[in-house]
């Protein structure tokens, strides 16, 4: 005899809720999915997005707003400080090349602050495909079942798919992994942000660097 799959633990992110019933049973409640929808007499089977990850969604739509801007900024002030003829497209992926060339014009001999800015822009490469996902793509959500060692889990995740040119791509979200691209934009939001910032941010950096991040500050 098989022995009796175990109630899942409650959630963490109160996605759903544990019902006891008479008998050792159970039943689970998501209280965001009705049982049915109905379009034009068709089900639906893609249950609505969670609020929560919702709420998430809009958090990482505001930071990277944020970032964006002051990225141009910074790359308009490099622009400036080299007397450079170059014009911001409107594409993401090209601004960030703009930038990376004219920071190697200005702090040619400055190797953290270039190091600074080139972890700070090849992160922001990465969440920028996460962040169009987001907002570009059609947003569903699924609930997944499984058996662990006679312990029945339930995993809830956002789903995004965006047809591009004809080309049909899907990317499922926990709850966790939004939280984590939030804290990166806001981590890579910080770094650009004192770039010309605080001092105990350069602590390790070599006389002339230092000169060198002083001047550009005069220069924005």
């Amino acid at each position: 005899m098989k022995p009796p799959i175990l109630p899942p633990d409650p959630d963490p992110d109160g996605l759903y809720t544990i019902e006891y019933l008479p008998g050792g049973t159970y039943r689970l409640n998501v209280q965001w999915m009705p049982a049915l929808i109905s379009s034009n007499g068709m089900a639906v089977t893609v249950p609505p997005v969670p609020e929560k990850f919702i709420m998430m969604v809009g958090k990482i739509t505001w930071i990277w707003g944020q970032y964006e801007e002051i990225q141009d900024e910074l790359c308009r002030a490099f622009i400036r400080a080299n007397k450079s003829s170059s014009v911001l497209p409107d594409n993401f992926k090209r601004r960030c090349t703009i930038l990376s060339d004219e920071m190697r014009k200005n702090l040619l001999f400055s190797t953290n602050l270039v190091a600074h800015l080139d972890g700070t822009i090849a992160r922001a490469r990465r969440l920028h495909a996460i962040r169009n996902m987001l907002v570009h793509g059609h947003l569903g959500s699924k609930i997944t079942a499984r058996v662990l060692k006679n312990k029945q889990t339930f995993q809830v995740r956002l789903v995004s798919t965006t047809d591009i040119r004809g080309k049909i791509s899907n990317r499922v979200f926990t709850l966790k992994q939004l939280k984590d691209s939030f804290d990166e934009i806001s981590l890579i939001l910080s770094r650009i942000s004192h770039f010309i910032g605080s001092k105990k941010s350069y602590s390790n950096l070599r006389l002339h660097e230092r000169f060198a991040l002083l001047e550009f500050r005069d220069i924005c």
